[in-house]
């Protein structure tokens, strides 16, 4: 079966915001400051994509972790590992917050922009 537009953008976007945090987060795990790389390298979402499809593909929602410090402490402790990112992160709980209720149904256009945004901050960043 053929993908749709819709899904072949979702797929570009998650690879490349994966790329763009891997690089932001310079490839090391934000709990444990271990450097990962390949299976041992996990994006993390604050606010889970089934939660805010507006926070999907927002900079400040995702982080890496290393597979121990994502599975095996922040989805084990959700009091204390929301607790964490919000004092090492204030800014960015602070806008999750202001947005995380937002309710939002992605347009084929605005993937496309989106998309076509990402790639330039992409590019910048390399």
């Amino acid at each position: 079966m053929a993908k749709s537009a819709r899904q072949k953008l979702t797929k570009q976007l998650d690879d490349i915001v994966r790329t763009i945090i891997r690089i932001r987060d310079n490839d090391k795990c934000q709990k444990c400051g271990k450097h990962v790389e390949g299976s041992e390298s996990q994006i993390s979402h604050v606010i889970p994509r089934s939660r805010c499809v507006a926070l999907r593909w927002d900079f400040d929602n995702i982080k890496v972790f290393c597979t121990g410090c994502h599975l095996q402490w922040w989805h084990l402790n959700p009091t204390e590992s929301g607790q964490w990112f919000a004092e090492k992160y204030p800014d960015r709980m602070k806008h999750l917050d202001k947005h995380k209720r937002e309710i939002k149904k992605w347009r084929i256009s605005e993937l496309r922009e989106l998309l076509a945004d990402y790639k330039i901050i992409l590019k910048g960043l390399k």
